[in-house]
């Protein structure tokens, strides 16, 4: 099985070999090529990190905010003592 380490080292190449084609042309699909190998070695480690992730049963937070004002971290408790200051 192909590494993700091994795909990075055949992208640097793609993007060493497009930077230094003198055809505009062929430097453009090489660099295209690259680009789409790092999305797919991108893509599989997201896999693979998911899979890991899944197969560990995080538990699930305990608490949940009962509303989204309570996340906001300017959010005055009191507004009327906030008023006399």
């Amino acid at each position: 099985m192909l590494t993700s380490e091994y795909l990075r080292h055949h992208v640097d190449v793609l993007s060493r070999l497009s930077r230094d084609g003198k055809d505009p042309a062929v430097s453009a699909k090489l660099q295209e090529m690259a680009d789409e190998l790092r999305i797919i070695v991108s893509v599989a480690d997201i896999a693979a990190l998911a899979a890991e992730l899944k197969g560990n049963n995080m538990p699930a937070p305990s608490r949940l905010p009962p509303t989204p004002a309570d996340v906001v971290p300017f959010k005055r408790r009191d507004r009327s003592a906030a008023r006399h200051r």
